[in-house]
């Protein structure tokens, strides 16, 4: 599978691009079935890294329809900030 190295997000990356706590992404990661599996991992296995963009529509899918949309804003307020 290629992976765009822009797409990998760290659980920190994560926390902070959702706006929680790292606990709560440890919880994620060790309870939600559903939660996107590592792509790689950094260092033989210590740190677990995802794809951003699976990550993203993971947590839209939790989303009640209010929140998604905003949700979707920020996003695109981060993206145009990435671009610019």
């Amino acid at each position: 599978m290629q992976v765009d190295t822009d797409d990998l997000c760290a659980p920190s990356d994560i926390a902070d691009m959702l706006s929680v706590k790292p606990s709560a992404v440890t919880n994620w990661t060790t309870r939600d079935v559903d939660f996107p599996a590592p792509v790689a991992h950094v260092a033989r296995g210590s740190q677990a890294l995802y794809l951003r963009s699976q990550v993203i529509e993971w947590y839209a899918n939790r989303l009640p329809p209010g929140r998604l949309e905003a949700m979707k804003k920020i996003i695109e307020a981060l993206e145009r900030k990435q671009d610019g």
